[in-house]
Formats: C-alpha cells, structure tokens, sequence
C-alpha cells in the first residue's frame, strides 16, 4: 500500500456514494465478516511471530471498518422499517499458515469455500523465473503460487471480498491483477520493490491510519445514510445518530 495515501481504487471505492450503492447491492448480504490472516497457523502463531508485527493493527482497523459498515447497514434497513434483513454477522478472525488447504490445492479452491470479507496476507512477492507475478504461500519465500491462479480461485468461490492486504515486496503487479477480479472489492499493496519488515509493518500501520482519515472525515457517515436514504427522508427533518 502507498504509504501515503490509499491506493485510487479504495478511494473510489469508500467514497459515500460508492458505499451507499454497496450496502444496498446483492454483494453486501454476502459478507460474512470472517477476516482471514494467511501466515499464521493461530493467534498464538501470530503473537509470537517477529513477522506479525503490523498485522494487529491491520485486523484492528478491518474490523473498526466492518463495524462502521455493518451499523449503516443497520440503520438504513431501520429507518426504511424494512425488518427483512438478516441480523449483521459476528466478527470472526480465521487463520491458515499457507495459502494451502490440506488437500494439495488453495484455500480457495476448497468446494463449497465461502470467501473471507477481508484478507490479510503475510507473504513475499516477485516473480517467477518465467518473469510472471506470484505470491509465497506463506512466511517462507517458497514456493510461490501465480497471482493470476490464485484470482482465478477466487473467482469460483462463494461470496465476495471486501479488502485484501498484501504486506509483501513487489506486491503492486499482484494487486493489479487482483483488482481486475469482480469478487474482490479493494485491494491495499503498491510496493513496485523489496520492502523490509519494518517496512511491512508501516503499511499497515499506514493502513490504520490512511482509512481512518478517509471514513471519519466530517459528515462521511452521513452522506452515506443520505446517498442510500435519499434526500427526500433527510429533508422530513429526521436525524440518524452513528
């Protein structure tokens, strides 16, 4: 991620209007607001790895955002008095120390594999000595998947993404790639070279801070409910508290 603002697609993508048309799409019911972390076997793995570092402060502001997200959602469906809508799901945190899952394949190609809402990857990235972009699977350098095979996965599963983070060198042509995918909403990593640890851990610490300023401008929320309310509910003098 750029460590000074967030990549042009996020802005896009969280700009009012943009999130008032998400909460009211067929995309929104089908978060279920499981934030996966590749990397790590646990949390026990990951608050004692030297390579977390950053990754806390990643999860902590993925959730903050779901919340946000999840609250709006609530509160247009109640002032529409519209009772049809599910209850909103439990943050839940979801742990695999490789992209793997057990059988020889991706986590991803699992059948039946309902995609994370958000997706925090600790790895490396580069390319392959055919000079095509991939990911490691995990913490170590190999072996390394193609991010094009590793979209295409995504592709056929349930559900859609909200967020994916790629703490990891070279990791810009893999966000590209990953950001052409319709299942995948916002992608954060635009390093073009290697990035050391402490680097990897400033970007999501960039993360915290860059998304933070974006959603908690003055009246962000609130031209959210107006976009998705529409003006002619705000002018009958009715106010919405977050």
């Amino acid at each position: 991620m750029n460590e000074n603002q967030l990549a042009y697609p996020t802005l896009r993508a969280i700009e009012p209007a943009n999130i008032a048309e998400l909460l009211k799409s067929d995309m929104f019911p089908a978060f279920n607001a499981r934030i996966l972390i590749t990397g790590f076997s646990d949390l026990d793995d990951l608050l004692n790895s030297y390579e977390a570092r950053g990754v806390l402060s990643a999860i902590g502001t993925i959730r903050g955002f779901l919340h946000t997200l999840f609250n709006a959602h609530d509160v247009i469906h109640t002032c529409l008095e519209d009772d049809s809508r599910p209850p909103s799901p439990r943050i839940e945190l979801e742990f695999n120390e490789t992209l793997e899952n057990g059988d020889g394949g991706l986590i991803f190609e699992t059948p039946g594999y309902h995609l994370p809402t958000a997706w925090i990857h600790r790895a490396h990235g580069g390319y392959d000595q055919n000079g095509k972009i991939g990911i490691s699977i995990g913490l170590d350098p190999e072996p390394m998947v193609l991010t094009s095979e590793v979209s295409e996965a995504i592709s056929r599963c349930k559900g859609g993404m909200l967020l994916a983070v790629l703490p990891l060198c070279t990791s810009a042509p893999s966000s590209k790639i990953l950001r052409d995918n319709p299942r995948l909403l916002m992608v954060e990593g635009d390093d073009m070279g290697v990035i050391s640890s402490l680097q990897s851990e400033d970007r999501m610490r960039d993360l915290h801070q860059l998304l933070e300023n974006s959603t908690r401008l003055r009246g962000w929320y609130s031209q959210v409910l107006q976009h998705a309310l529409g003006e002619d509910w705000f002018s009958g003098g009715e106010v919405v508290v977050q």
